[in-house]
């Protein structure tokens, strides 16, 4: 740089020399016109400034003007509803909120809330949706197979005639009336294999059959076998007849065949008596080998017929040598 002389009232020539030191200075700072390399941190102002203007690109330079025009359309943009979206970013709270429920708390406090409950117990059961399967599995049994694959043999055991038998079932349902129902629930009258305490008038069916196998004891049976050597019973019948009028003096009731040289009649009469005249009336059976034959009484003179035939229950024990 040329020097020269001024004269500068109280300037020293000391000073002079570090005034054209620090010119110096900036004139290497400047640079010169095609200086190159400039960063953020090297090169002289020139460089640092054909840096910028390679990197000014047209491009970019649009982006400018684009940030430029969507700045102007902000407040058009910004609405307070849009701006209250932006007020709602405070709910995403801090990283360690805590107090988390399904209606209080942050949304950091909601996850760490569902972190802590997710524990690896509750990730099984998540895991467990692998057997829900595909669409297509096969294979699929009471043991084995995913969900579809049970399904799908479900399906394939499905068939329309095993869906006619729910069908059946479905109607036959009516025939189970609530008389019926509490014939099954008689069954609870069977007992238990261990019941006791059985008699003629107390205990389950299983009670009562324990208490007959205690008391048929070896020497009892021995009775029974001695009967094998005498008569034993070979048929039992009873029945019942009731009152009739008749204009016939005997009538007949057919049993079932037996000897009747062996066998043994036990008549019961009912009592009855006519609704006219409240008389009990008379009467006599005889047991023949297919038939009951009874005698009537005759009625009173009033009456549409000459003869009435009590009503009376029987029962007819017919024995056979052993």
């Amino acid at each position: 740089m040329a020097k020269g002389f001024t004269n500068v009232n109280n300037v020293r020539q000391s000073d002079i020399h570090k005034i054209d030191l620090t010119l110096d200075d900036m004139k290497a700072l400047i640079g010169q016109v095609g200086n190159t390399g400039g960063t953020s941190t090297t090169g002289t102002i020139m460089a640092k400034l054909n840096k910028l203007l390679t990197d000014w690109t047209i491009t970019r330079a649009g982006k400018i003007d684009t940030i430029h025009t969507n700045a102007s359309n902000l407040n058009t943009r910004l609405t307070s509803t849009r701006a209250g979206y932006l007020d709602k970013l405070t709910n995403l709270g801090a990283a360690n909120d805590t107090g988390g429920t399904s209606t209080t708390g942050t949304a950091m406090a909601k996850m760490n809330k569902l972190l802590t409950d997710f524990t690896t117990t509750r990730a099984g059961y998540l895991d467990k949706l692998a057997n829900l399967g595909a669409t297509g599995d096969t294979g699929g049994s009471a043991t084995a197979g995913t969900v579809m694959a049970k399904l799908n043999k479900l399906l394939t055991d499905w068939t329309g005639t095993r869906a006619g038998y729910i069908n059946t079932i479905n109607t036959n349902a009516a025939r189970l009336t609530s008389t019926r129902a509490g014939y099954i629930d008689k069954l609870a009258n069977l007992g238990a294999t261990g019941d006791t305490g059985g008699s003629a008038t107390a205990g389950t069916i299983m009670a009562k059959l324990n208490k007959l196998l205690t008391d048929y004891t070896s020497t009892r049976a021995g009775y029974l076998d001695k009967l094998g050597k005498g008569y034993f019973i070979k048929s039992l019948q009873w029945g019942y007849v009731s009152l009739e009028p008749s204009d016939s003096i005997t009538r007949d009731l057919e049993i079932a065949p037996v000897n009747a040289g062996t066998s043994l009649l036990y008549a019961d009469p009912t009592l009855e008596t006519d609704y006219k005249t409240s008389c009990l009336y008379e009467w006599k059976v005889r047991l023949y080998d297919t038939k009951i034959t009874q005698w009537g009484d005759l009625t009173p003179v009033d009456s549409l017929y000459n003869y009435y035939f009590l009503g009376f229950r029987y029962v007819i024990i017919e024995f056979s040598k052993g």
